[in-house]
């Protein structure tokens, strides 16, 4: 399973009314069913799932599915 992957089934997880199969991996999330809060949900939700913390000058720069996989595989 790819990173991508990864943050696709998280967003099934935690929003299951957000249509994953028309998610585009490179646009932004926000408008794209999730909001703010919601992407938000979305990065503790990564922190806990592969057990890093996302530094808080980070956050800003995590807006697409593109964003999130390639901060996962930095490690």
């Amino acid at each position: 399973m790819t990173s991508q992957d990864h943050v696709v089934t998280l967003i099934s997880k935690n929003f299951p009314i957000v249509k994953t199969d028309r998610l585009s991996f490179s646009e932004p999330l926000e408008g794209q069913g999730l909001d703010s809060l919601d992407l938000s949900t979305l990065l503790f939700a990564v922190e806990e799932a592969f057990g890093r913390r996302i530094p808080t000058d980070r956050v800003s720069s995590l807006r697409s599915i593109d964003d999130i996989a390639a901060f996962i595989d930095e490690s």
